[in-house]
């Protein structure tokens, strides 16, 4: 890790390999995985428990060679509040943070989006994902 902090808030467990993987590669930032898979098994998908998801990101992330850390929320029961407290004892120790866009393709970016804009402020770099209206994203430049 480089001398200042960096922080990428990954939504789900895939979310900073998906769209943050030169970022971890350049940044060496910590991943902060911020909310396990609930709703995913109970649909009937198999491979997308909890375990298995934090599994696939330890091995991602020993790959990018980033640390891991997780908030432990529920994604059936993530709440803006609770994403808020997680991050609030993180804000004098963080310099810049990499959170998702609000692009409404996922309540749950959004969320993610929406605490890490209150908390860090000026300190955020928003990362596109993917929105409801493209099936992929197509940048600012």
């Amino acid at each position: 890790m480089q001398d200042r902090r960096t922080i990428v808030f990954s939504p789900h467990d895939d979310d900073h390999a998906l769209f943050t993987s030169f970022t971890c590669l350049r940044d060496r930032p910590t991943v902060c995985v911020v909310a396990d898979s609930y709703i995913q098994p109970r649909r009937g998908k198999r491979g997308c428990s909890a375990e298995d998801r934090a599994r696939e990101t330890e091995r991602a992330c020993a790959v990018l060679d980033v640390p891991v850390m997780r908030f432990g929320i529920h994604d059936d029961e993530c709440e803006a509040q609770d994403v808020i407290n997680k991050m609030l004892p993180m804000l004098g120790q963080v310099e810049t943070v990499y959170a998702p866009a609000r692009e409404g393709g996922n309540p749950i970016h959004d969320i993610v989006s929406m605490a890490a804009e209150l908390v860090f402020t000026s300190r955020c770099v928003f990362y596109t994902t993917y929105n409801k209206q493209e099936l992929w994203t197509r940048g600012t430049h």
